[in-house]
């Protein structure tokens, strides 16, 4: 049996390779989550994997925000051992969760747009070429978590249409102090601003939010696809918010000569089925 975990900054999706298990837990980002809470999560899902069945899952997969360093591997690989110590572990980055879901072994270059952004060039095996990282406080152009943080400062400014600041105030009737308390006191606030993203796409019909997504759209062409970008290509791109705002990556995609190909909500069903093929074409 073949586990395998896609994991950002919100949650971590885990399934088998013959569907029968699929479990959702909590985002397991080494960089903000403590060692505590994953070992913790990963427990609960061994001990809800092994409910009623007999066999203990022989690979795991693992693709992980926030994995892109060495020393983040071995900590989510030692913690992935701790609770599957049967399991031969392989812990990659989510950016080469997003390619191989997208790409399987093709070249190409394939994005993340979700809670947080990233782009690269894949080279059929591993992100080769790719923008530098730099997290929701300096990058994350085009994230859900950056666009929570305009949509969040626009209304504490009081900028926001009054139908649509209105609307806000209904589905977060939070105070001023509240916001503040919940960004500067709390842990995640990253993920604060990113569950406004629902908001943000249930309005996409509001000039205000059209001009929000196109604003940020092209901020993640320009500050992380086009450096990358040495010859006129197609991007593939893997995320909640790249399918919920297709249409406007399209248009911001088109005026700079990118071509936009497969638009994934979700790259886990498609590890799913490229991990099965590979370990099929192993025997």
């Amino acid at each position: 049996m073949i586990l395998i975990a896609d994991s950002g900054a919100t949650k971590t999706h885990w399934v088998t390779d013959d569907s029968s298990v699929e479990i959702i837990t909590k985002g397991l980002n080494p960089n903000t989550v403590k060692q505590k809470e994953i070992a913790e999560t990963l427990h609960e899902v061994a001990a809800s994997l092994s409910k009623g069945r007999r066999t203990k899952p022989q690979h795991l997969f693992f693709y992980g925000a926030g994995c892109g360093t060495d020393a983040n591997k071995r900590l989510i690989t030692k913690q992935l051992q701790q609770s599957f110590p049967t399991a031969d572990i392989t812990v990659e980055t989510d950016l080469t969760g997003a390619c191989r879901a997208a790409l399987g072994d093709r070249p190409g270059y394939v994005g993340i747009l979700g809670t947080g952004s990233n782009a690269c060039y894949y080279d059929g095996r591993h992100p080769v070429r790719k923008t530098l990282s730099l997290g929701y406080l300096l990058g994350d152009e085009g994230s859900a978590t950056y666009l929570g943080k305009q949509l969040l400062t626009d209304y504490l400014h009081n900028k926001l249409p009054g139908t649509l600041h209105d609307a806000f105030r209904k589905d977060y009737p939070l105070t001023e102090a509240e916001w503040i308390d919940s960004l500067y006191h709390q842990p995640h606030p990253n993920l604060t601003m990113a569950s406004l993203a629902p908001f943000i796409t249930s309005h996409l019909r509001s000039p205000y939010v059209r001009s929000l997504l196109h604003g940020a759209v092209a901020e993640y062409f320009d500050n992380q696809v086009l450096p990358i970008l040495h010859e006129p290509a197609e991007l593939h791109l893997v995320g909640s918010l790249a399918a919920a705002a297709e249409s406007v990556l399209r248009q911001e995609a088109t005026s700079r000569g990118i071509r936009i190909g497969r638009i994934i909500a979700s790259p886990i069903e498609e590890l799913r089925k490229y991990h099965s093929k590979d370990m099929k074409s192993a025997k």
